[in-house]
């Protein structure tokens, strides 16, 4: 049946269909403005001026209309208009603005080196090797690191880097689906955390096979490999010890990350074969850190121990050593035990 509309309900039809247009004409002019670099502030301030008012025009004119019109016959258009949707006005604006340029969208995603952003990348799109899943309500499946490293590290956390970089797409898928976002604030702590370990180790295997074969990380930038930026994370270059010094010891606080990352050397804590998650990051930074306390990089006895020269270099994160050592290791202390640091053998840990 057709619509029946009076005079009057037509006049505040057509002002409800000047304001959408109103809408669309300023949105498309924020759009141009975001090339100067104040795409966000003028967005911002038009968007809520323009919604307001459709609302409030939109809300009067349903409830003199409602009662005269059949409306599951009106146009999508008028329907809108008539029922005082203004979300659908304001959903119909935002598809006019569906050009935005993924430059602009980098412009809005600029993380900090020292702490959490709000994630606005776009999810990752699905791989064609199948590998590796793609980001879910921003964040990331580790899934694909963990196989990967389930099939090339072995359980003494040797790696198998001849047969890794023969095989590497889906390492490369992985390092490109962390750098669509780093962790946001809606993340969970342990989310976070796992997040960064695996970042570190997994463009720690990238290095060396984008150099392999090599004898030693070390020979890599002057002997310096963890000072260069080369890691592209959410639109911001970081280095290796940007990640390890500047994000993960001063904003988790947790000495057990030490026998996490991996610097691909002999003397370093060996390679999980699995990758760190949400779910799994407590148990297993502890069965790490046990593992190696009462491994043969240690030697421990009642009264001296002679042990690895990372409580040396991260003497502030370990605290009491003796207190830490105690902790984790099957041989206890005596309060005066002296303490040695061994040498550390940057050998590559290759198979």
């Amino acid at each position: 049946m057709p619509v029946k509309i009076n005079s009057n309900i037509h006049s505040i039809m057509l002002l409800n269909v000047l304001f959408a247009s109103f809408a669309l004409l300023v949105s498309t002019s924020c759009n141009t403005a975001s090339t100067n670099n104040k795409t966000t502030f003028v967005q911002k301030d038009s968007e809520q001026t323009i919604n307001q008012t459709i609302a409030e025009t939109a809300a009067e004119t349903s409830a003199t209309v409602l009662s005269d019109l059949d409306v599951p016959t009106a146009t999508a258009t008028e329907a809108a208009i008539m029922k005082g949707n203004e979300k659908k006005i304001t959903n119909a604006t935002a598809a006019a603005q569906g050009n935005t340029t993924s430059a602009e969208k980098t412009k809005t995603m600029t993380p900090a080196s020292n702490a959490p952003i709000t994630n606005t990348a776009a999810p990752a799109a699905e791989t064609t090797s199948g590998n590796i899943a793609p980001m879910a309500n921003n964040t990331i499946s580790h899934d694909g690191f963990d196989k990967l490293l389930k099939q090339y590290v072995a359980s003494n956390g040797m790696v198998d880097y001849k047969g890794l970089k023969a095989n590497r797409a889906a390492l490369d898928e992985y390092t490109a689906l962390l750098a669509k976002a780093i962790p946001a604030g809606n993340w969970s702590k342990n989310e976070s955390l796992a997040y960064w370990i695996n970042a570190y180790n997994a463009f720690t295997l990238q290095l060396i096979i984008n150099n392999y074969p090599l004898k030693s990380i070390t020979n890599l930038d002057g002997g310096k490999p963890w000072d260069v930026k080369r890691i592209t994370l959410a639109g911001k270059k970081y280095s290796l010890n940007n990640i390890e010094n500047d994000i993960i010891r001063p904003q988790f606080k947790d000495p057990r990350i030490h026998f996490a990352v991996n610097c691909a050397a002999i003397s370093c804590p060996p390679l999980a074969n699995k990758a760190f998650t949400e779910d799994n990051i407590e148990a297993l930074l502890n069965s790490r850190t046990i593992s190696f306390m009462n491994s043969s990089a240690n030697t421990i006895t009642e009264n001296k121990a002679t042990i690895s020269k990372l409580f040396d270099w991260y003497k502030e994160d370990f605290g009491n050593a003796t207190n830490f050592i105690n902790k984790y290791s099957k041989t206890k202390l005596a309060s005066k035990a002296s303490i040695a640091y061994k040498n550390y053998d940057w050998t590559l840990n290759a198979k």
